[in-house]
């Protein structure tokens, strides 16, 4: 299997929203004094290469695309897209499917709550 320098993949344990698979790739070199700055990317196993790559072609001094850390979010098992994503309603509705009758309305969401770990857990712990 091809590994890309510089990453790491963990599990980080939100105490609001469950267990999330983090995807970490990180510059050469000593971190700048203010630190790296960094891009949080969700559905972050399906993305996770392709930014690596693009941010490290970037970097070429003709391009002027400061380094950095790229920080993928992904799930430690079944996805909670629905959950994540999605705010939460009053009622969920059974959606039309285009090929006859009705889709399950899926999960009801807390994307506040999603919010708040990726700004109140996340960010610290990446910082």
């Amino acid at each position: 299997m091809y590994q890309l320098s510089n990453t790491r993949v963990e599990t980080f344990a939100s105490a609001a929203c469950g267990h999330y698979r983090l995807l970490t790739a990180w510059p050469d070199g000593p971190a700048p004094e203010r630190g790296w700055p960094v891009i949080y990317l969700l559905d972050g196993e399906r993305y996770f290469a392709t930014a690596v790559s693009l941010l490290a072609a970037m970097r070429e001094p003709r391009c002027g695309m400061t380094p950095g850390v790229i920080v993928a979010v992904d799930y430690d098992g079944p996805s909670r897209r629905d959950r994540d994503y999605r705010p939460a309603v009053e009622r969920l509705i059974p959606e039309p499917d285009p090929a006859g009758g009705l889709r399950p309305p899926g999960e009801q969401g807390d994307a506040a709550g999603f919010r708040r770990f990726l700004l109140e857990e996340l960010k610290p712990f990446i910082h």
